[in-house]
């Protein structure tokens, strides 16, 4: 997938055109964004959804395209949505949600491995960070963490990653 880019780096209420466009659509992928909308125009909810955007990037929130804002937009970063997903209108939990999952009866203690060291750090210097927060949440939750070897087969693994990393989402 490739990285992305405005060819603008301002858009007003009202603007429309293919920039538009990609911004409706990078707000709707990472959640700022839903429901009816005037395809390809900045009209009131793009206009809302970008001040949540830009709220979370910690730009001014001015609800339109500026500088900072497009900068904040064309940073590179992983697919997890910055705003989890409305309930279903059905009533239905959304399709990601595990359904009649007992982690305490199933999964008392989780493994985990690490398999990629960030290059910010020396030595394994992110490790202990982790480990520590694993501490804390088992101290809070029915759950254990237990880090082990990629050759046990950890129920998840832990690292850092740059470029497309197989999420299918913007770098």
């Amino acid at each position: 997938m490739s990285r992305f880019a405005l060819a603008t780096r301002e858009l007003s209420a009202g603007d429309s055109g293919p920039d538009v466009t990609k911004v409706q659509r990078y707000l709707m992928r990472f959640g700022h964004l839903a429901g009816p909308i005037d395809q390809g125009t900045l009209d009131q909810p793009t206009q809302r959804a970008l001040r949540s955007f830009q709220s979370f990037a910690r730009v001014e929130e001015t609800g339109v395209v500026d500088p900072p804002t497009a900068a904040a937009l064309e940073k590179p970063r992983c697919g997890v949505p910055d705003v989890p997903p409305p309930p279903a209108v059905s009533g239905a939990p959304p399709s990601f949600v595990l359904r009649g999952c007992n982690y305490e009866a199933d999964f008392r203690t989780l493994t985990y491995a690490f398999v990629r060291a960030t290059p910010d750090l020396p030595g394994t210097q992110e490790k202990n960070p982790v480990r520590s927060a694993f501490a804390t949440w088992q101290k809070e939750i029915p759950l254990d963490f237990q880090e082990v070897g990629l050759q046990n087969r950890p129920n998840f693994t832990v690292g850092w990653f740059e470029g497309d990393h197989g999420d299918g989402a913007p770098v």
